[in-house]
C-alpha cells in the first residue's frame, strides 16, 4: 500500500490488560487526537508490512484526548495476539481515523435529553468516547450493556466513574437483570413519556441491532447504530463490507460504520456480525 494521507506511524505509549482477554492500547498522535470523533475507527498494521497477518485489523476510536487516542481491543486471533504483545515506546502503522461517527450536531451544550448507548459485548469500546463527549455538552448518558454473562461485561466500572448511569443484563443472569439488554431497551423507552427527549446509540452485533431498530421505530424513534462487518481495507477498495441500505448498497468502512437505524435494510444481511 502506498502512503495515505491518513496514514500515521505512531508511538504506543500503554497497553495493558483491563480485564481478561481485554486490553487498552494507547497511542501518541496529535493528528489521531485532533481528528477522531466518536464512532470512528482506525486500520491497525500489526506486522511489518509484508509479513504474516498481512491484512490490517479494524479498531473503533475508544478515548479522544488531545495527545492522541486510545483502542480498547480482545484478543481473538493472531493479530489481536500480536497486539497485544506491543510495548510502550515502539511505535504502529495506522490509518485512520476512518468512516463517518455518531451525528451530535443536533445535541446542543445543555440538552435535557437522556442519551441511552447500548452495548452487546465488547460494542462497548466505541460508545467510551461518545459518552464522554456527550457529558462534557452536560447531557445525561445512561448506558446498557448486555453480554451473555458476567465475564462479558466491561467497562462498567470506567463509565460509572466518568459521569454516567450503567445497566447490565447477561443471558444466563449472572450480573445485572437476567435476559437481553434489548429488554432493558423496551423498559427505558416506555418510561419514557417524552420520546423527543430521548437519543439511542447502540453497537453490538447484528441482531441485536436488528431488535432496537425495531422497538425504536414502534416509538417513532430512529437509532444510530455501529455496524462491524470485517473491513478489511477501511477505504472502501476492497468492498467487502457492503451493508444493504434503503438507498442500496452502502460500504460501512467509508458510508458508515455509523448509520440510523431506518438506513438499514435488516432482513437482507450485512451490516453486523450474528
Amino acid at each position: 500500500m502506498g502512503k495515505n494521507t491518513n496514514q500515521t506511524r505512531a508511538k504506543i505509549t500503554a497497553n495493558k490488560k483491563l480485564y481478561p482477554g481485554h486490553y487498552l492500547l494507547k497511542i501518541e498522535s496529535g493528528v489521531l487526537g485532533k481528528r477522531s470523533v466518536p464512532g470512528q475507527f482506525v486500520n491497525v498494521l500489526v506486522a511489518e508490512e509484508g509479513s504474516d497477518p498481512f491484512l490490517r485489523i479494524p479498531l473503533g476510536v475508544h478515548k479522544i484526548e488531545k495527545r492522541g487516542i486510545s483502542l480498547f481491543y480482545k484478543v481473538v486471533g493472531s493479530a489481536t495476539t500480536i497486539l497485544a504483545e506491543k510495548k510502550p515506546g515502539e511505535t504502529i502503522d495506522i490509518l485512520g481515523p476512518l468512516g463517518n461517527g455518531f451525528d451530535l450536531k443536533k445535541t446542543p451544550r445543555g440538552s435535557k435529553r437522556l442519551n441511552v448507548l447500548v452495548a452487546g459485548g465488547h460494542g462497548v469500546a466505541p460508545l467510551f468516547a461518545l459518552a464522554e463527549t456527550l457529558l462534557d455538552k452536560k447531557e445525561e448518558v445512561l448506558v446498557l450493556i448486555g453480554a451473555s454473562s458476567r465475564k462479558g461485561i466491561t467497562l462498567s466500572a470506567e463509565l460509572k466513574k466518568i459521569g454516567c448511569r450503567v445497566k447490565t443484563a447477561t443471558d444466563d443472569g449472572s450480573a445485572g437483570k437476567k435476559g437481553y439488554v434489548t429488554g432493558l431497551v423496551k423498559e427505558c423507552l416506555d418510561k419514557k413519556k417524552r420520546q423527543e427527549d430521548l437519543a439511542v446509540y447502540a453497537c453490538g452485533p447484528r441482531p441485536m441491532l436488528e431488535k432496537i431498530a425495531g422497538i425504536v421505530h414502534s416509538k417513532g424513534l430512529r437509532a444510530q447504530v455501529s455496524v462491524d462487518p470485517y473491513m478489511a481495507c477501511g477505504i472502501g477498495v476492497c468492498r467487502g463490507c457492503a451493508v444493504m441500505t434503503t438507498r442500496g448498497y452502502k460500504l460501512a468502512c467509508k458510508d458508515g460504520p455509523v448509520f440510523y437505524s431506518d438506513e438499514i435494510v435488516w432482513e437482507e444481511g450485512g451490516g453486523g456480525s450474528s
